[in-house]
Parts: C-alpha cells; structure tokens; sequence
C-alpha cells in the first residue's frame, strides 16, 4: 500500500480498485480516511490535488472490518457498578449483575475474572478503600427490581486485590445497591441493603461496621413499622467532613452528622424513593435523584443545621431540619413526634403526645452540637403514646 502514497500523505497514481489482504484492516481504514481528505466528487475536488482520483473500493472488501465486543451485551451483562483504585488509575474493578467481579490492570485492555470461586455471582455494589487499595468490599445481589435480578448473600471483603475473599456478614440482605468505605479508616464501611425485592423481612437499611465486617450495627431503620418491607438504596459519605454521610430510601433523604449515629429526615422532596446521590467535590452540593421526580440540589449540605429530640433511652422522637438563615430563630414542638419518624399513612400517627419523662434536644451545626435536657409533664388525662 505504501507505493501508492507519498510521504506527504496525499494519494497519486492510484488504480481503480486495490487488492488488499483482509489481515490489514488498520491500514485499509488510513487508506479510507486518507482519501475522504484529498478525493471528492469530480466537480468538487480540491484545488490543491489537481490530478487525485476518487478511490473506488469493492464493499466485499470491508468485510474485515468488524466491531469487537469488549464486555457481555446480553441481558445477562449488566453492569451493576465500578470501583477504582485511588493510587493507580489504570486498575479498577466492575462488578456484574450476573458475572461476579473482573479486574483490569491496564486501563481495560483486558479483564479478569476475581469472584468465580464463590458461592454467588450476582454483584450489586463494589468499593476500595481509599486508604489502601488492596482492600476491596462487595456487595451481592443485584439491587434492581426487574423479573430478572439475582440475589446474593452479604458482604465479602478482599484484603489483598481481590486475590481472596472472605465473608462479613450481611447474609439476610439479599440485594446491596451500594457501599461506601471511611477515607482513613478501611475497616469502617457503610451499606445499604435494600432486602429481598419480593418478600418483606430480611436485613434492610443502613448497616455499619468498624472492624471490617466481623460485627455489624443497623444505623438506620424505616420508620412505622415498614422496617420489614423499607430498604436503603444509596448512601453517601461527605469527602470534606467524613462524619457527614447521606442515605437515600424508599421513605426520603436522611442526613447524619455523626457517622451514622443519628439521623434526621431532611424535607423539601416529594414522597418517593431516593434513587441516588452525588457529592459536588468544588461547592459540596448534594445532587438527589428522586424516582421519577427528577433532580434536586441541596446547597451547602456540609452545614446543615437541625434540632434534634430524643427521649432517655436515647432514641429519636422528634427532628427538625433548620433554615441556614442568620439571626435568632425559634422552634416550637407539640410534644408530639414529627413526621420525620412517623408513616404518614397508617400506624400509630402523630395524634397522641409523647410520655411524661426527660428528653435531650440537640442543636448541630456543622460538626459542632449543644444539648440541653428537656422535661415533659402532662396534664392528667391526657392521652399519650
């Protein structure tokens, strides 16, 4: 082919068809590309190229050049989610609906298989420690609700690439939409496990660990009741304040402000489920995608004030989302729970007040908190909870 250009690169003294092998589909595409820049239609040929000739080349010829598939594009390829490594950027990880999890070392030139000896292939959430890289969590169980969708069986953690494997619990939890790792701390992770897609029960919301997956806390529950039918889809860690993390449900948008320790349910959304949420790594916004309710944006959500009341055993009873304003600002309870703790359709309902007692208020701001103690007394014959 190389008699047939000169160096500079323009065609000259080309025949009408040229007989080339089809082992040489790299170069028969430059000879294309080289000819839709220097032939045209008789009456539009460059000025420049005087004596070109347009090329004429037999389709049968292009038989060669085939589109090469990279990855499973049936049904069975979905990707469930990619994890990359923080210090290597040409390593990352790809977790699959129904193939286990591959690898690649060189920028996706070529993969390999790391799950196919366990028990479940069904992937739904991959994570690696941003910390040290050679930690990988797993999340099984495909986490969309389709006819289609496998299940897993917890958690697995990798101490060394994705060499080995072991499980860490979680085994109730069916599907795992997504993990999130500490940035300093690889043995603390979050996830959010969604159940059983079919059937109520099971292990669902937002379940923490500190000592990489040997015990496990549920951090947040659905409220009213629904804990057995209510699952977590998303959660997400705030990378300028790691004690700020966000979960989306199928109740809502619930933020923390101290790893997971107490929530508070952030308002403003309409009444469906929290698809996914994304942190704006310049402004720190929190981007929430609703279910069928498009996009929102929280602005400046690593300041979030809220008041928060919870009764002597420590759990919630009230929670109030504040306006970032400044000035004084007053807020005034019913002694009654908020809805942000209550189903809103069935259940107990917020007609009935709280029980006589002390209950602790806490304001937070940011990392910062004030609390005060707060004592109940009600009037005889008052109808409480």
């Amino acid at each position: 082919i190389s008699r047939y250009l000169k160096p500079c690169g323009k065609l000259a003294n080309l025949p009408d068809e040229v007989s080339m092998p089809a082992s040489l589909p790299r170069l028969l595409s430059a000879l294309l590309l080289c000819a839709s820049l220097t032939a045209g239609p008789k009456d539009k040929r460059p000025t420049s190229v005087p004596n070109a000739q347009v090329l004429h080349v037999d389709v049968a010829r292009l038989t060669a050049l085939k589109a090469r598939s990279i990855g499973p594009a049936i049904m069975g390829g979905r990707v469930s989610d990619i994890a990359a490594d923080p210090v290597n950027p040409d390593t990352f990880y790809v977790g699959l609906a129904t193939g286990g999890v591959w690898k690649t070392a060189n920028a996706g030139a070529t993969f390999s298989p790391l799950f196919d000896k366990q028990p479940v292939v069904s992937i739904g959430a991959l994570a690696v420690a941003p910390s040290d890289p050679k930690i990988i969590w797993v999340g099984t169980g495909e986490a969309n609700d389709r006819n289609s969708s496998g299940w897993g069986n917890g958690v697995y953690r990798s101490t060394d690439g994705g060499a080995t494997w072991a499980h860490v619990g979680l085994a109730g939890s069916r599907a795992i939409p997504r993990i999130v790792v500490h940035p300093k701390e690889p043995a603390t992770a979050w996830v959010a496990a969604m159940g059983d897609l079919w059937n109520p029960g099971g292990e669902r919301g937002l379940f923490k660990t500190t000592d990489g997956g040997k015990t496990w806390k549920a951090v947040l529950k659905a409220p009213g009741g629904l804990d057995t039918r209510v699952g977590c889809g998303e959660v997400v860690l705030d990378p300028s304040t790691p004690d700020t993390l966000y979960a989306g449900t199928e109740a809502g948008l619930y933020a923390s402000l101290d790893r997971g320790a107490t929530w508070m349910k952030l308002g403003g959304l309409p009444a469906v489920a929290v698809d996914d949420l994304q942190i704006q790594p310049r402004e720190h916004d929190l981007v929430i995608a609703t279910h069928g309710r498009s996009l929102y944006v929280l602005d400046d959500g690593d300041e979030t004030p809220s008041l928060s009341i919870t009764n002597a055993e420590g759990q919630p009873v009230a929670t109030f989302p504040l306006p970032r304003t400044p000035g004084l600002g007053r807020v005034a309870w019913n002694l009654r729970p908020t809805k942000t703790l209550l189903t809103e359709y069935g259940g107990l309902g917020p007609d009935k007040f709280v029980r006589p007692g002390t209950y602790t208020a806490t304001l937070t701001v940011g990392a910062a908190k004030v609390q005060q103690k707060v004592q109940v007394t009600i009037a005889p014959g008052i109808e409480t909870r």
